[in-house]
């Protein structure tokens, strides 16, 4: 099973928060929750705030500490067993693409720039001889 696939981490934070509340005895906290899985507070928080969205936890505050509580965990069955890895490497080889499309863009551009700044002076030189040979008659 891959560690990093929302299914795992879901599993693994409601496990560690039936732990927690048996080890405390009573509902943990996200640090708490933190301490018992090894994920910083930020990343246990993240994973709590999607269970609750899907009703599988709930957060009650009691004075100024947020207590999880597990309310139904049968939707976590319906999270994808796989991680989105790829979705990032897919991004970035997009984003090569196109920065590689529009460097070419701007190669060919500045050749043409280069090819009409060329004619331009040649127009200019020839029409600079002709005037300087008709007032040199």
């Amino acid at each position: 099973m891959d560690r990093n696939s929302p299914y795992y981490q879901a599993h693994l934070v409601v496990a560690a928060a039936r732990i927690a509340d048996h080890k405390f005895g009573m509902p943990p906290t996200v640090l708490q929750i933190s301490e018992v899985t090894g994920y910083s507070a930020e990343e246990v928080q993240n994973i709590c705030n999607k269970l609750k969205d899907l009703q599988v936890l709930k957060a009650v505050l009691a004075g100024d500490v947020e207590r999880i509580y597990i309310k139904d965990p049968a939707p976590m069955e319906d999270l994808p067993k796989a991680a989105k890895g790829n979705d990032m490497e897919a991004e970035v080889e997009k984003f090569a693409k196109k920065q590689a499309e529009r460097m070419a863009n701007i190669t060919v551009q500045a050749k043409d720039e280069k090819q009409r700044k060329k004619d331009l002076f040649a127009a200019l030189e020839k029409e600079l001889k002709g005037k300087v040979g008709e007032s040199g008659s």
